[in-house]
């Protein structure tokens, strides 16, 4: 019974370190925008957070699929906006490239001040 309950109490303690990795990551994209009230970094912002919505690597016309917002915001917009929106967010550290045109969020810019799973675990 006590193994149950501690494997519970370790599952129960990955869900929320995961959910204050989001939050915090989420704080981390707002704050690199906060003084960037341009329309363009209003899309760019939209965009980090598109593509932070899953941790892996994925292409474009995924982040599109799960984005309805972002998917508009390009669908009047060209192909170079694209990639320069993708450029800068690489720039700011906020995505990283990953093999076959697939994007992912650049989550070990906040991951380094987190404690490290086996520190706290039960």
């Amino acid at each position: 019974a006590l193994e149950g309950f501690a494997d519970g109490l370790k599952e129960q303690v990955s869900l929320i370190q995961n959910e204050q990795v989001r939050v915090t990551w989420m704080n981390f994209i707002h704050s690199k925008f906060s003084e960037k009230a341009t329309n363009a970094n209003k899309r760019r912002r939209d965009l980090a957070i598109a593509i932070s919505r899953e941790p892996s690597a994925r292409t474009m016309d995924e982040v599109f699929e799960k984005a309805p917002k972002i998917t508009r915001a390009y669908a009047v917009l060209d192909e170079k906006t694209l990639t320069r929106d993708l450029n800068v967010l690489t720039r700011m550290g906020l995505i990283k490239r990953a093999s076959g045109r697939k994007v992912r969020p650049a989550l070990e810019q906040i991951q380094s001040f987190l404690p490290r799973r086996n520190e706290i675990d039960c």
